[in-house]
């Protein structure tokens, strides 16, 4: 299945609700793997890929910086920033993955681009 948001750029999302399965994804191991070709980093300092939030503030997020630089962080009970020391292309399709589970707070995450596990080079867990 292909999605390709299209339009207004600066409101492209899909809600995927707030089922316990997506709450609490890296509760005790996840992973989320998908597709992008991104246009560009943009200029606002980080272009998120995919997160969830609850209402009291805990959550994650997987995004890019304005250079292409992959990071996870982790908020809640187990906290965590993670960064890699490759980065995606803009313009071209890659392959990106996420590893983590969270049911340990010294767990780190795995990063995949394109097939290959990622060094972390930030890591404030």
């Amino acid at each position: 299945m292909a999605i390709e948001l299209a339009g207004d750029a600066t409101n492209q999302y899909i809600d995927c609700g707030s089922g316990a399965t997506v709450d609490n994804l890296f509760a005790s191991g996840g992973t989320i793997a998908l597709w992008i070709n991104p246009d560009d980093f943009g200029t606002a300092g980080v272009a998120t890929i995919i997160d969830k939030e609850t209402v009291a503030g805990q959550g994650w997020i997987f995004f890019f910086n304005t250079t292409g630089v992959l990071f996870f962080e982790q908020t809640g009970t187990a906290n965590g920033n993670w960064g890699t020391g490759n980065v995606v292309s803009a313009g071209v399709w890659q392959h990106i993955a996420l590893i983590y589970d969270k049911s340990v707070e010294a767990n780190d995450p795995i990063i995949y681009l394109n097939s290959a596990a990622q060094s972390l080079v930030t890591n404030t867990n």
